[in-house]
């Protein structure tokens, strides 16, 4: 049976059956964190070393970072500039706030490091998957948003805290007006709420938890969660949309392209 310790609203589990996972997980939309699936991943070897080592002159996608968290601008979007890998690598690694946060698609970038990846077995096959690549210093944030897709969020180096909302509590979260840049995306941050401007947040109901390194969190599709590094973090995760889902996946894609927005 799922178990949660009272530091974590999210149950553990350990790998389930394909039939468990969709029956009572993905077809309930219930948030779930997977214990010994990532055993064989050659990714489990990664580090900051590892990948500098590697890819170190790779010239990498970095968002900005103000205040240890994502900067995001519903009028423009996110920000980026390209840097080689280790030298972010390194900053990452001193003392003190670091304004970066390497996020990008393997694909498009570190092509090589999916074949260290597995895509679970109990994952649901699926028409449309995709892998992201995550890195980041301690204490930075993500904002908080919500993904199209189901997602699959693997904590590969490093530990990292997880608020969750499900999307009946949306109307709590502000979030970005439809034709914004980031219409995914809530004005609140949910570690640091200002009520006095949004003050429905202080209602809304949040999951709680910590992601081990080698653990798998399922975030069901519309669920918004917010992702915060306790330490130097390596995640990836693996975003997949069947049925009617994909159909809303593709117009995204195409709205994204049309555009030129970068997510």
């Amino acid at each position: 049976m799922p178990t949660a310790s009272s530091a974590d609203s999210v149950p553990r589990i350990a790998p389930p059956s394909a039939e468990e996972f969709r029956e009572r997980y993905v077809k309930t939309h219930q948030p779930v964190i997977i214990v010994g699936a990532m055993e064989d991943w050659p990714a489990r070897q990664w580090s900051g070393e590892y990948l500098a080592a590697r890819f170190g002159d790779r010239r990498v996608p970095v968002a900005h970072v103000t205040d240890n968290r994502v900067t995001d601008d519903p009028a423009v979007g996110f920000s980026h500039r390209e840097e080689p890998l280790d030298d972010f690598i390194e900053r990452i690694g001193a003392p003190g706030p670091v304004d970066g946060y390497a996020m990008f698609l393997l694909g498009q970038t570190l092509t090589e490091l999916e074949s260290d990846l597995r895509t679970p077995a109990f994952a649901p096959p699926a028409p449309w998957s995709v892998w992201r690549f995550w890195m980041s210093a301690p204490e930075t944030r993500s904002p908080l948003h919500m993904d199209l897709p189901d997602n699959l969020f693997a904590q590969v180096v490093g530990r990292k805290r997880v608020t969750l909302f499900s999307p009946a509590e949306e109307w709590k979260l502000y979030r970005n007006a439809p034709w914004s840049r980031l219409p995914h995306m809530s004005r609140v941050d949910a570690e640091a709420p200002d009520l006095a401007r949004y003050p429905r947040f202080a209602a809304a109901r949040p999951l709680r938890c910590m992601v081990e390194p080698g653990e798998l969190l399922y975030i069901p599709r519309f669920w918004w969660h917010q992702i915060t590094s306790i330490d130097c973090s390596i995640s990836v995760n693996y975003w997949w949309a069947t049925g009617w889902v994909w159909r809303i996946v593709q117009l995204a894609l195409a709205y994204q392209r049309l555009r030129k927005l970068t997510y």
